[in-house]
């Protein structure tokens, strides 16, 4: 049996597809009506033949990943976490 067909990114590209618009449109058309901030929007796109997108953004202000989570206050952004 052929595992590619139960990848994630091919479970993404064929059943849940469209999901990448709603994060870029909420980025292009929400950015000022939302109550709360978000980093500003410069840019995104998806390429409909391979489902890959981009989303470009300002930089976000991760913080480091020395520190503990506790140790976060509110608004503070997490350091990244892996996939």
């Amino acid at each position: 049996k052929d595992k590619t067909l139960f990848t994630d990114r091919v479970n993404q590209s064929l059943r849940m597809q469209g999901g990448e618009y709603y994060e870029i449109d909420a980025y292009r058309l929400m950015e000022s009506a939302l109550p709360f901030s978000m980093p500003k929007f410069y840019f995104g796109d998806v390429n409909n033949k391979t489902t890959n997108w981009i989303l470009i953004t300002e930089l976000i202000p991760f913080g480091p990943k020395s520190k503990p989570l506790k140790d976060f206050k509110p608004l503070e952004v997490e350091p990244a976490y892996n996939k």
